[in-house]
C-alpha cells in the first residue's frame, strides 16, 4: 500500500514539475531553461525521495558551486538515480539520456524543457554526433552535463564497464569531470523492481578532475577508482 501511494504521489509531483518547467521554458523562450531545471529539479527530486521514505545524504556539495563547464558522471544502478541526481540541483544542468526516455510520460516533458540530449545507444555514429553537437554548448554556456558512463542501469548493482563518450565530451568541451558515487540506490530499488524500500542513499561528490587528454585512459582510470569507492562504501 505504501509503495502504491508513494508512486502515485511521485507521479503527481513529476507531472506538476514537468508542467512548471514546460510553461517556464515557453515563457522565457528557453533562455532560462537550464537554471529553471536545476531549481525545479532539486525540489522535485527531494520531494519524491522523501515520499518514498528515502533519506538522502549528499557529501561534497560545495564542489558543484559556481557555473563552469562540467561533465558530471554517476554510477547507474537504479531508477531512483533520476530523482537522486535531480535533487543535487547542479547549476545549469543539461542531462544526457537514452533515446527511449523521450517517450516516457510525464518526465519526457521535463526532459524537453531542460534541453536534454537524447542518445541512440545502438548507433555509435549518431551517439558521437550528439556528443560533438553538445560540446560547444557546454563550453560557451558553462553547462553541467549529466551522464552515466555505464550507459544503462546495472542489473545487479555491480559496476559495469565505462563507455568513452563522456570523456570525449569533456575533452572536446574543455569541461572538468566530477565523479558522483551513488551508494545504496540498488538496495532501495534494484533494476526491474516496482517496490521501493525505504532506506538511506549517500551521494559522494568527489574532487573535480581536469579535462582528459586521453579519453580511453581516463575512462579506464576512473572505472578503477569507482570500483574502489564503491567497495569502501560511503566516506
Amino acid at each position: 500500500m505504501r509503495t502504491v501511494l508513494s508512486w502515485s504521489l511521485c507521479l503527481g509531483a513529476s507531472a506538476l514539475a514537468s508542467v512548471v518547467l514546460a510553461i517556464g521554458t515557453l515563457l522565457t523562450l528557453g533562455l532560462r531553461r537550464h537554471r529553471m531545471g536545476s531549481n525545479v529539479g532539486r525540489v522535485w527530486g527531494r520531494a519524491c525521495l522523501a515520499m518514498c521514505g528515502i533519506e538522502l545524504v549528499v557529501r561534497g556539495a560545495e564542489r558543484l558551486q559556481g557555473e563552469r563547464p562540467r561533465v558530471l558522471v554517476i554510477n547507474h544502478s537504479s531508477t531512483l538515480d533520476i530523482p537522486l541526481v535531480a535533487a543535487l540541483g547542479a547549476p545549469r544542468i543539461c542531462p544526457i539520456a537514452k533515446a527511449e526516455l523521450r517517450w516516457m510520460l510525464p518526465i519526457n516533458l521535463a526532459f524537453w524543457a531542460v534541453g536534454t540530449v537524447f542518445v541512440e545507444r545502438g548507433d555509435r555514429d549518431r551517439a558521437i554526433a550528439s556528443m560533438n553537437a553538445v560540446a560547444d554548448k557546454v563550453r560557451h554556456q558553462a553547462l553541467t552535463v549529466l551522464v552515466s558512463p555505464e550507459g544503462t542501469r546495472s542489473a545487479d548493482g555491480r559496476l559495469q564497464p565505462f563507455k568513452r563518450g563522456p570523456f570525449h565530451l569533456a575533452k572536446a568541451s574543455g569541461a572538468e569531470v566530477i565523479p558522483v558515487v551513488v551508494h545504496g540506490a540498488a538496495r532501495c530499488m534494484p533494476k526491474g523492481a516496482w517496490a521501493i524500500r525505504p532506506g538511506r542513499i549517500v551521494l559522494d561528490i568527489q574532487e573535480p578532475l581536469p579535462p582528459p587528454e586521453d579519453p580511453r585512459a581516463a575512462s579506464e582510470t576512473l572505472h578503477a577508482r569507482y570500483a574502489n569507492w564503491l567497495a569502501e562504501g560511503p566516506a
